[in-house]
């Protein structure tokens, strides 16, 4: 008995221990720590715990929070995030007077790395007010999600905002889940512990790494075989050999490179069906924006299959599709549109809005007043405390 009792002092005195070693090693309290389940990385930003809640349908944004992302990692700034009560990134939504455009899209569309008023989405709403069509903007979207999702947010929550148009901005990894499996917040006083957040992380990563094993073991040689018909990918720059662009292909097979398999627009093509069925029987006008990866607006040839699959289903549902690699690839010095592979800076953002918006004045077939009520020219919740603040 005596042993036992010292065994399990021991036991505890290690993990007081291990506890101590993770809390001197991790910067910021685990419960303002998220994974991303699609890399692994370990990303101080929108954790469970602040933003995101895990339901039956996915992951979602909390409703009515805001957090202050510092030294965000992409900007280096620090970056407010504000949710209304439909856990939107947007303002409370009053009476609709103007023509309203829904919004579904993932992190691209979502910004979590600019201030509210900096996103592309809500420049397109301001731009407009000085137009013979002014619109009112909502941003429905949410990082790290993809097309199947955001239509769920659109039957969930989105269809109440009764919408005149909806834009669908689909990215070329939208048409794949998230890997691994993901732990959201600790139940009870595990998540208090570093200790526990870190092991729970490791397994994340693990899992992540053994989802994206099996998939390249089961699907890499497939695909392999599929491309090799239309090139054979070969190492080198991607910029200026097709060959080697394919290569890159095939090591982001998992991420953005499914978008060039024939195999994965089998599963995409009735999500697009969807869309359409929805907007016939809720009176929406669909519209569908396609953005690229930075290797597709930067080379020296263009590479556009994910783009023409899209464009050739929209064609036939009777969708009209706006593919801005063609756009972004005529920018001077293209590299000053992007954070990395696809997240737009202040300049991007300018240049995305302008031709957004021309895109979804050109296909609306709705008109309402053209005068813009006072409510949509307040700033949202400047005078709001913080819930929390995220540091990275």
């Amino acid at each position: 008995m005596k042993n036992l009792l010292l065994l399990f002092a021991a036991i505890a005195i290690a993990l007081l221990m291990a506890e101590g070693v993770a809390r001197l090693v991790l910067a910021v309290p685990p419960r303002l720590v998220s994974v991303d389940t699609n890399t692994g990385e370990t990303q101080v930003k929108i954790a469970p715990d602040n933003l995101t809640i895990f339901t039956p349908a996915g992951t979602r944004l909390r409703a009515n929070m805001r957090v202050k992302i510092l030294n965000e990692r992409l900007t280096k700034r620090d970056i407010d995030i504000q949710t209304n009560s439909l856990g939107y990134r947007n303002r409370e939504l009053q009476e609709k007077t103007l023509t309203r455009v829904l919004f579904l899209g993932d992190s691209i569309t979502f910004e979590d790395y600019a201030q509210e008023a900096e996103t592309w989405v809500r420049q397109v709403e301001t731009r407009s007010w000085a137009t013979s069509l002014p619109l009112e903007t909502i941003n429905a979207s949410k990082g790290g999600i993809s097309m199947s999702d955001e239509l769920a947010i659109l039957e969930e929550t989105g269809l109440s905002t009764q919408p005149d148009i909806v834009v669908l901005a689909f990215y070329l990894n939208d048409l794949r889940e998230s890997y691994g499996f993901q732990v959201g917040r600790l139940p009870g006083w595990l998540d208090r512990s570093y200790l526990a957040w870190l092991l729970s992380k490791s397994f994340n990563i693990f899992s992540v790494e053994m989802d994206i094993r099996r998939f390249r073991d089961g699907e890499m040689k497939a695909f392999a075989d599929e491309i090799a018909q239309r090139v054979q990918p070969r190492e080198g720059n991607p910029l200026q050999d097709r060959s080697a662009f394919y290569h890159e292909v095939l090591e982001q097979l998992h991420d953005w490179g499914g978008s060039f398999s024939d195999q994965h627009w089998d599963y995409m093509a009735p999500l697009f069906h969807r869309f359409r069925d929805l907007a016939e029987q809720h009176d929406f006008q669909p519209l569908i924006l396609i953005f690229p990866v930075d290797l597709q607006i930067y080379a020296e040839f263009t590479e556009d299959y994910p783009q023409r699959k899209v464009a050739a289903i929209a064609r036939s549902l009777d969708i009209p599709v706006l593919d801005l690699l063609s756009i972004l690839r005529k920018i001077e010095q293209p590299q000053r549109l992007l954070h990395d592979h696809c997240h737009y800076t202040t300049l991007g953002d300018d240049v995305l809005s302008q031709e957004i918006l021309a895109f979804i004045q050109d296909n609306s077939v709705i008109r309402r007043d053209e005068e813009v009520p006072p409510h949509l020219k307040l700033p949202t919740g400047q005078d709001q405390p913080f819930d929390h603040f995220i540091q990275h």
